[in-house]
């Protein structure tokens, strides 16, 4: 996979996470509208680890689940897998959430 679809997935992640890429390419993220705050705030675009840290892409899996049926997109049955590959469980994450029309459009704001 490219590192610009990395950029993007990671993007489309943190905006449905609650968090604003400013110019600059950093993260800025809320605690009041960013559950994931802690982790994402001022982190650069290219730092963002949805794809390599359970750390970062659980609480998306979390979030997913509360306001979705995620054993659709095949989230669920890559999970009951006996060993979970954070890569696969990053592409349908990233898969689902461009089905749910979720989009990074306007989410670049200046400092």
């Amino acid at each position: 996979m490219s590192l610009q679809k990395t950029y993007d997935g990671n993007k489309l992640i943190a905006t449905y996470m609650g968090a604003v890429l400013m110019d600059d390419n950093y993260f800025k993220a809320s605690r009041e509208s960013c559950v994931i705050s802690h982790l994402i705030d001022n982190t650069m675009l290219g730092q963002a680890r949805f794809k390599t840290d359970w750390n970062w892409l659980i609480p998306v899996l979390k979030k997913i689940s509360q306001k979705d049926d995620i054993a659709k997109n095949g989230v669920a049955f890559t999970m009951s897998k006996y060993e979970y590959d954070i890569d696969e469980i990053w592409a349908i994450v990233v898969k689902h959430l461009e089905l749910h029309g979720v989009s990074t459009v306007a989410t670049t704001v200046g400092k």
